[in-house]
């Protein structure tokens, strides 16, 4: 659920400034020629270095807060309702704000190297976003269970929830 909630909160924030879909359509749902492109599409995108990496990323950055949730969902729903603002401060600033008061308790060396850290996954991000642009304007066109078609290949089998040493 922690991934699931970084992960989202990435995508909601770039796919936002990002890519250009009319919003009329959000959520209306593909044709089905739209769906298997963006099947087709997803397979190829979790297949990327940048994807990969994107997600060890998140998967570190999930670790290194030792269960603390910098944006627990009371955050995400006034960044969305207060046009993208957390406590009246822009997202970047509240990032910085909330590692400053929360650093100890996390296994970041510094503020500094926490956000270097989420900077170099946001522009992960990016660069998969980017290079599938059409991809994510299907996602936010999609409902909610062509996106769950769509994402299904990423679900974590039982192995990847396994903790390493009992996987053999």
């Amino acid at each position: 659920m922690k991934y699931l909630v970084l992960f989202f909160f990435f995508a909601i924030t770039l796919n936002a400034q990002s890519v250009d879909i009319a919003q009329d359509s959000i959520g209306k749902g593909l044709s089905e020629s739209e769906l298997q492109i963006a099947k087709q599409q997803y397979l190829e995108m979790i297949q990327t270095d940048n994807y990969i990496q994107y997600k060890k990323n998140i998967k570190v950055m999930v670790q290194k807060l030792n269960g603390l949730q910098m944006f627990p969902q009371e955050k995400l729903d006034e960044y969305l309702a207060n046009g993208k603002k957390i406590e009246e401060l822009s997202i970047e600033e509240y990032r910085k704000k909330w590692l400053e008061e929360n650093i100890k308790k996390t296994d970041f060396k510094s503020v500094e190297e926490a956000l270097k850290f989420y900077k170099s996954t946001e522009v992960l991000l990016e660069k998969t976003q980017k290079s599938y642009e059409k991809l994510y304007q299907f996602i936010a066109k999609a409902n909610i269970e062509q996106i769950k078609e769509i994402t299904l290949p990423s679900k974590p089998s039982i192995y990847d929830v396994m903790d390493d040493s009992l996987k053999y």
